[in-house]
């Protein structure tokens, strides 16, 4: 009897889960064909909604998936025998997911019946026609060139002379991205001068009446700076894109019944809040996991269940520790979902489907903490020697990936009026460009970034890290750089960052003490998967699963 084909304790967590979204828990229909026993006959039907749940990954042979799904059962029912669903984290998540079941139902009742009349949509039509467009754009490339720090008239004079030069050269035809790559003191530098497809009112208020008014291939006149001299080229118009009134009114319809049904949907909430009547005994913070917190109608909280859903598992912190408003949140956010469960049965939307499907997840639940605990008894963490020997084995498998060390500076978009961020910023270049300001006093004083206390200090950070962290448009500007170089104004995830790259590292082999950490958990999962193996196959053994003839 081989045991279930299973290499993690989270992929043997989502085996169990897809083994019990599918069987049913009441009794089996005696109309169906019985294909195994144990303790209670397992029907076709039932196999086929596991097999069904299960997906293409399913075995092929019908036994063992009998056994897979069995073991399901088993491992639930040694859950409640250790008292697992009685732990106040657990106990929190049954209930969640019982609201997440019945929430689409609530959702259709709640939002029955919503009608959005012509005329709301004709008069929402009106105020959008002009939003959902998007205005002319122009495609522009830029070659800027920086007057000196303390420049005077003569040294102003010199970088304009040089600018006339460069100008004369442009429209003699020499090719403006090769020109700014090897001349503009801007990053831009990087990709050739290009700016992008430029909105109207992105730029400096002068400079963007001058770009609006440009052609396709034309050069314009030198555009002076407070701290340099600029060159704009046009190498495309991009048209104002309108859409049909058919689409924009489909579009107004949307919204307004998008807009109802959040409306509905956030009452109906209160509602549920208001049938609850929560009243906490803030006194209770001070005392065990186990006291009292919340009481509420059909129901109480503990303080182990709500530090469960503020603090999470691995924080050690007491309920006491954190912010009132967020223990709040948490108590109403819970609360309002534990009357769904009520609300749903008094409208009448729980059916025997739905029944058994909350059935099944609270099982799913169940036998995922079982078989955590289980391996948790049974685990033995590496010693040193181990993590030692396996670092030794082969240490080029440890590997750390290239990191860019970064300090930034962030200004946050107002996507109603983006200049001042703009002008802002600007202004922020200029003074770092002169060495006015240095860049850790920039960051202190302007950016809204949690680094700023650090004077934008980033540290290293992986690169693979950075788009999630930074956004893809910062990720595209940082790979244009180079260790020392700071970026211009960078557009990202709604803020205007300013970039600069103290210094990179590529991949290398982690030195021991790096690797440590990834050499214990290599083989604490490695612990984890043979244990996993032996305990499925313990109970496999155990179990007095009966076939019946037709079921081989």
């Amino acid at each position: 009897m081989r045991p279930p084909r299973l290499a993690s304790t989270s992929l043997l967590i989502a085996w169990l889960a897809a083994a019990s979204s599918s069987a049913a828990l009441g009794p089996a229909d005696e109309a169906s064909s019985v294909v195994a026993s144990f303790r209670a006959p397992i029907t076709q039907a039932e196999l086929e909604r596991w097999i069904q749940g299960y997906g293409d990954t399913a075995p092929e042979d019908r036994q063992q998936a009998l056994r897979e799904l069995i073991l399901s059962r088993v491992l639930a029912g040694e859950a409640v025998r250790l008292g697992l669903d009685r732990d106040p984290a657990t106990r929190v998540e049954l209930v969640l997911k019982d609201a997440a079941l019945v929430r689409p139902s609530l959702v259709r009742d709640v939002n029955a019946g919503i009608h959005v009349s012509d005329a709301e949509v004709e008069a929402k039509y009106q105020s959008i026609k002009d939003t959902y467009t998007r205005p002319r754009r122009v495609r522009l490339r830029n070659l800027f060139r920086r007057y000196p720090p303390d420049a005077d008239a003569e040294d102003r004079a010199e970088v304009r002379r040089h600018m006339e030069e460069l100008r004369r050269r442009l429209v003699a035809g020499e090719d403006f991205a090769e020109l700014a790559a090897a001349e503009s003191d801007s990053q831009t530098r990087l990709q050739g001068g290009l700016l992008g497809n430029v909105r109207p009112g992105t730029l400096k208020p002068e400079v963007d009446a001058v770009a609006m008014a440009m052609q396709p291939g034309e050069i314009s006149e030198i555009l002076a700076g407070s701290d340099g001299l600029t060159l704009l080229y046009c190498e495309q118009i991009l048209p104002k894109v309108h859409r049909s009134p058919e689409e924009l009114r489909d579009i107004a319809r949307s919204l307004l019944e998008r807009y109802s049904y959040q409306e509905r949907w956030a009452a109906f909430e209160e509602q549920l809040l208001a049938k609850a009547g929560p009243v906490t005994d803030w006194t209770a913070l001070e005392q065990d996991l186990d006291a009292t917190l919340v009481t509420f109608t059909g129901g109480s909280l503990s303080v182990g269940q709500v530090r469960s859903r503020v603090a999470g598992r691995r924080s050690q912190a007491r309920l006491a520790e954190f912010p009132r408003s967020r223990v709040e949140a948490a108590i109403t956010r819970f609360v309002t979902q534990a009357m769904m469960l009520p609300e749903a049965a008094a409208r009448g939307l729980i059916d025997a489907e739905l029944e058994d499907r909350m059935a099944i997840k609270r099982r799913e639940i169940l036998a995922s903490k079982a078989l955590a605990y289980l391996i948790q008894q049974r685990l033995q963490p590496p010693t040193e020697a181990e993590i030692a020997a396996l670092y030794r084995a082969s240490p080029e498998t440890f590997v750390r990936p290239p990191h860019d060390q970064l300090a930034v500076l962030s200004l946050r978009i107002d996507p109603s009026d983006p200049r001042p961020a703009y002008r802002l910023g600007e202004r922020i270049l200029h003074r770092l460009g002169l060495g006015e300001l240095s860049f850790a006093e920039a960051a202190r004083r302007h950016s809204d970034h949690p680094s700023a206390t650090q004077g934008g200090e980033v540290g290293w950070v992986a690169r693979r890290a950075i788009s999630g962290r930074f956004g893809i448009d910062f990720m595209r500007a940082l790979k244009r750089m180079k260790p020392g170089e700071r970026s211009d104004l960078v557009a990202s995830e709604g803020r205007l960052w300013i970039i600069e790259l103290r210094a990179v590292e590529d991949q290398r082999t982690m030195t021991f003490e790096e690797a440590r950490s990834s050499a214990e958990q290599r083989l604490g999962n490695q612990r984890v998967r043979q244990l996993e193996a032996e305990i499925v196959a313990e109970w496999l053994e155990r179990l007095d699963i009966r076939f019946p003839d037709d079921a081989d």
